[in-house]
C-alpha cells in the first residue's frame, strides 16, 4: 500500500482520471453513506433508481452479495460456484448500463467482486475507467458507533423479544474484535486490486466538506459547478454520527 498522508491519497494505475465507475468501500459506521451521497451529487448513479435504499445501497445487488457470502464457505460443486459467479457477472453488466456509475457496500472487500468486474467489462478496458473511493474513520469512533447502533436495533425490536433476549448488548471488546477483522479484509483486497484508489477521511469531510467534494469531483472527473451542493450533503449533527 502506498504510505502517503491520507487526506488525498490516490494510488494504482495513472493517479486519479475520470472514472466510468466508482466503488465506494470502507468498514461498516465509517461514514461512507454521506460519501456515496455526495458522488450521486457529483453525477455518479449510485445503484439503480427503483432499488435504491436511504443507505444508497442498491437493494438488488445487495441482495445478491448477501446471497453470495453465505454460500462462500460452503461446500459447494463446481458446477453451483460456477452458476454463481456467472449470476456475479451478469448483474454487474446490468449495472453498467449508464456512462458513469456506482456501488456502495460495506461487504464489497469480503466478496469477490473484483475478478467479476474484470470478467464483466474486459471487452470495453479501453473506456472504462474504475476508481475506488476508501473512507477512514478514527478507530474509537467507528467502534462508538457499532456500539451505539447495536444498542438503537435491539431497542426497536424490543417488542418482539423478551426482556432476556433483546438486553444483550455488544461489548466494547467484541466491537473492537469486529473492527480489527473489517479492517483487515478491507486492506487486503485493497492490496489484489490495481485502480486508482482515493483515501478521504470522514473528520476531514466533516470539517471541510467543500474541500472533500472537491477532491471527489477531481478524483472522477466530474462537473466542478456540481461541488457546493455535493458539499452541502454534510450537516453539523455528522460530527456526532
Amino acid at each position: 500500500m502506498n504510505t502517503r498522508g491520507m487526506d488525498l491519497a490516490v494510488e494504482g494505475q495513472g493517479g486519479s482520471s475520470t472514472c466510468s465507475f466508482v466503488a465506494v468501500m470502507g468498514i461498516p459506521q465509517s461514514g461512507m453513506t454521506v460519501h456515496a451521497a455526495m458522488l450521486q451529487e457529483l453525477g455518479v448513479p449510485i445503484g439503480r433508481k427503483e432499488h435504491l435504499s436511504s443507505r444508497y445501497e442498491d437493494e438488488c445487488f445487495r441482495k445478491f452479495n448477501h446471497r453470495i457470502a453465505h454460500f462462500r464457505n460452503t461446500s459447494l460443486s463446481s458446477r453451483m460456484r460456477v452458476a454463481h459467479r456467472r449470476d456475479y457477472v451478469d448483474i454487474i453488466r446490468k449495472h453498467a448500463n449508464p456512462p458513469l456509475w456506482g456501488l456502495k457496500d460495506p461487504s464489497l472487500f469480503e466478496l469477490e467482486m473484483w475478478s467479476a468486474l474484470d470478467e464483466a467489462l474486459h471487452e470495453t478496458w479501453d473506456i472504462v475507467r474504475v476508481g475506488i473511493v476508501v473512507v477512514h474513520r478514527r478507530f474509537r469512533a467507528v467502534t462508538q458507533s457499532i456500539i451505539s447502533r447495536h444498542v438503537e436495533t435491539m431497542k426497536k425490536a424490543s417488542p418482539t423479544f423478551d426482556d432476556l433476549e433483546w438486553s444483550h448488548a455488544i461489548t466494547p471488546k467484541q466491537a473492537i474484535k469486529r473492527v480489527v477483522k473489517d479492517l483487515s479484509s478491507l486492506f487486503r483486497t485493497l492490496e489484489s486490486v490495481n485502480y486508482p484508489v482515493l483515501h478521504i477521511e470522514y473528520e476531514n469531510t466533516v470539517e471541510k466538506p467543500e474541500q472533500t467534494a472537491r477532491d471527489l469531483a477531481v478524483f472522477i472527473g466530474a462537473d466542478e459547478s456540481r461541488i457546493e451542493k455535493a458539499a452541502s450533503i454534510v450537516k453539523p449533527e455528522l460530527r456526532h454520527f
